[in-house]
């Protein structure tokens, strides 16, 4: 992202995409209609199935609960990334383009699906990993937790078991 907005030159060397017309580039790919249609489809039938859920969880009886902002947070989240990952591509797969037909709207799309990815992942997971240790600790006994790995961590350290005591929380 930092040679895209800071250093455009230098991202212009690595992604060369001046050697052919736009034209040219649409000839080099291939445009897949079975399935560009499948995914636009599936994008428009998964949205709108997500969205009467995510207008009825704004309500205040549901929004004024804490498992319904996670899980309203979760539906935005998956609702940009349902459009990114089959509306947007399904588009292009109808027209065959490759990343140097549109590559700044390529690039926006993948770092905006990635993300949405890294929210879920980075904000989701320990914020809930917090509220079990939480709920643990309420009770004042000694629990063990198996298996409180997250995704950056190494499989020797996911094997690890740990004792959570109630000051420890």
């Amino acid at each position: 992202m930092d040679l895209f907005l800071l250093h455009p030159d230098i991202y212009a060397q690595r992604y060369y995409c001046s050697q052919l017309s736009i034209d040219e580039w649409y000839s080099q790919g291939e445009a897949r209609p079975f399935m560009g249609i499948f995914l636009i489809l599936m994008g428009v039938v998964l949205e709108s199935i997500y969205l009467p859920f995510i207008i009825t969880m704004l309500q205040r009886k549901f929004i004024s609960m804490s498992c319904y902002k996670l899980m309203f947070f979760l539906g935005i989240t998956d609702f940009i990334q349902i459009y990114g990952g089959s509306l947007f591509s399904g588009f292009l797969t109808l027209k065959g383009a490759v990343f140097c037909t549109n590559p700044t709207l390529i690039y926006i799309n993948g770092l905006i699906g990635l993300g949405m990815l890294a929210l879920t992942y980075l904000f989701l997971n320990p914020t809930l990993r917090k509220a079990a240790c939480n709920l643990f600790c309420r009770f004042g006994r000694r629990v063990k937790i198996y298996g409180t790995g997250s995704l950056f961590q190494t499989q020797e350290s996911r094997n690890t078991n740990r004792t959570v005591t109630e000051g420890q929380c």
